[in-house]
């Protein structure tokens, strides 16, 4: 049996019918639902906040604020602009960067402030590896490129900075913990001849080493997923392509890399992807301006691949989406221009979809998401995906009914 790895959404962000942003719903129990909202966080609204389970708590750590400028008498950061082509608009931001932390106890319905990290980001990786919570790269201040990491201790309360990143700075990189070493690839630092980012990280001995190099073109915005031998790379762009419909595997033991058989659905980028322990599944994402709802599924043992039946959700990125042990669960995610707060989830045994209930809480993307190994927890993230808008900072706990 293959080792379970289970890929923490975002990142990466209702009876099956998809709704707009700020729509409210009737709160019903988790006896009828599955769902339940959680007590109020010590943390200020934000979205792209890193978070990991730890086996009893979620840890949530760092995130960002955007919000419209108020104008030449805003003293806050300029971060740049948001430009709106159906309207014509030019928008100038302004923005936080977070290094606070709290963890969130399910069993006991309560939040526990930790000490600040020291790196202010968003868009971390974040991942337990049994001892310490990893957290590395993202962006920050100015919209830089984090090349940083830091790990914390619960046992000491203590954060420590790790060693010097070997590599450039990519953008969209994906990262994956092997039980032993963080693999950090791909990305670009907005120049496509630039080669990908690439290394690997062992915590014990506090050093990186680089990895081999990709067999396929350089991207970003791709997935990642561990299967216990490989990791798998699949799709992504790279700026000037509207998406790549290929992958290869890396096998860290050996230092190399194989490509993929080729995939029966289209490129994509901005999609999502979870390892079952059997197969990976890769669904949604982006192709150009269209959205898309349809999936795969890729089993490294037989280098095939076979489509999933079709799922009652629109197309969207930047979702929810987790592996339970028995099914891929989705919920929420965005278009360009709207946000959902529906759901669904796909059992790869039965092959067949069903609808989520409808959630307490607002549609969002780009909040933290985790699976505590009974439920999926969510919290924070934004009702306006694209830049700026409304930053959330509740949740809600929602557990899978028993076969």
């Amino acid at each position: 049996m293959k080792a379970l790895a289970l890929l923490l959404g975002s990142l990466a962000f209702g009876a099956g019918a998809a709704a707009g942003c700020g729509g409210e719903a009737g709160v019903l129990s988790q006896n009828e639902s599955g769902w339940r909202t959680i007590s109020a966080a010590p943390l200020s609204p934000r979205s792209s906040a890193a978070a990991a389970w730890t086996g009893e708590r979620i840890i949530v750590v760092g995130g960002e604020n955007l919000d419209v400028w108020q104008g030449p008498d805003d003293r806050r950061f300029r971060a740049g602009y948001s430009y709106n082509p159906r309207t014509k608009t030019t928008t100038w931001l302004a923005a936080e960067w977070f290094s606070d932390a709290a963890a969130y106890d399910p069993a006991a319905d309560r939040w526990e402030r930790l000490p600040p990290s020291p790196l202010a980001a968003a868009g971390s990786a974040a991942f337990w590896t049994g001892r310490e919570l990893l957290v590395w790269g993202g962006f920050g201040e100015r919209y830089d490129q984090v090349i940083d990491g830091v790990a914390y201790d619960p046992t000491r309360r203590r954060w420590r900075q790790l060693a010097r990143f070997p590599a450039g700075k990519g953008l969209a990189w994906s990262a994956v913990w092997t039980g032993r070493e963080l693999l950090v690839w791909g990305g670009f630092d907005h120049q496509p001849d630039r080669p990908p980012v690439g290394a690997a990280y062992y915590p014990t001995a506090d050093r990186w080493r680089p990895i081999a190099p990709f067999p396929l073109e350089a991207r970003q915005w791709h997935t990642a997923v561990w299967t216990g031998r490989e990791m798998l790379v699949w799709g992504g762009d790279d700026l000037v392509q509207p998406a790549f419909a290929d992958g290869a595997a890396y096998d860290p033991k050996a230092d190399s890399w194989r490509v993929l058989a080729p995939a029966p659905i289209a490129g994509r980028y901005r999609h999502h992807a979870v390892w079952t322990g059997d197969e990976m599944l890769v669904w949604g994402g982006k192709n150009g301006p269209g959205e898309l709802g349809d999936g795969a599924a890729y089993d490294p043992d037989t280098n095939t691949w076979r489509t999933l039946p079709e799922s009652p959700l629109a197309g969207r990125h930047w979702a929810s989406v987790i592996w339970t042990g028995r099914e891929m669960l989705v919920w929420g995610g965005s278009t360009d221009w709207r946000t959902y707060r529906d759901g669904a989830a796909y059992d790869p045994e039965r092959d067949r979809w069903r609808t989520l209930p409808s959630a307490p809480i607002s549609g969002r993307c780009h909040n933290a998401a985790v699976w505590t190994g009974s439920e999926l927890i969510t919290w924070g993230g934004t009702e306006a995906c694209g830049s700026f808008g409304h930053r959330l900072a509740d949740g809600a706990v929602y557990a899978p009914p028993a076969r």
